[in-house]
């Protein structure tokens, strides 16, 4: 009677560590499934698979570093605070070093015109990171008062900001011819719709 007990509780203890181990293996299987899965990149890891993906990432980073300049040159406009008028910048700032960075994940990629709609995008990103640094800081103060406020030492300034901004405005534009141009080469559309912006 004892022998059987014993016996009946050696089969349920090995029964039930086979099924543990069992579970565990497949958990552990699961667990590199689930790695596999997360294997993916994101467009900013370099992710992108296709010429279309990768097109669609780099106008909606580019459109979102648009709308802080535009929103700077707007506060101009305005005379808002300094204060408001440099965490524009700062945002601005941080939207062009976003997006060189994941452009610099694609530098080697080989779709159609690639290299080309990657040299005018890098251009256009470090063209207004200088104009930023070499003017917008500078002026963010008397960007805040009224144009009739400034001196002619600011005037003289602002003129010779003006200048580097037509040089970047002429990037811009090339950029946007660009940019079809690297659509068609690739056989996809240009959206007509806004990208999302924060």
């Amino acid at each position: 009677m004892k022998l059987t007990a014993l016996t009946s509780s050696i089969l349920v203890i090995n029964f039930v560590l086979l099924t543990s181990c069992g579970a565990s293996s497949e958990d552990d299987n699961s667990g590199e499934e689930k790695d596999s899965v997360k294997v993916e990149l994101s467009f900013e890891e370099g992710g992108a698979k296709t010429a279309e993906e990768f097109f669609k990432g780099i106008n909606a980073q580019v459109e979102a570093t648009d709308f802080w300049l535009n929103n700077v040159q707007e506060y101009d406009l305005q005379d808002v605070s300094e204060d408001s008028i440099i965490s524009a910048l700062d945002t601005l700032i941080i939207n062009i070093d976003s997006g060189r960075n994941t452009l610099a994940k694609y530098e080697n990629a080989e779709w159609e015109k690639q290299s080309e709609f990657y040299e005018i995008t890098m251009n256009w990103y470090n063209t207004l990171s200088e104009i930023t640094n070499d003017y917008y800081y500078k002026m963010a103060e008397p960007m805040s008062r009224p144009d009739n406020s400034w001196n002619a030492e600011e005037q003289a300034f602002y003129d010779e900001y003006v200048s580097a901004y037509n040089n970047f405005f002429e990037i811009d534009k090339q950029w946007l011819i660009m940019k079809d141009d690297f659509a068609a080469a690739n056989i996809f559309k240009v959206s007509s719709e806004v990208p999302e912006l924060p």
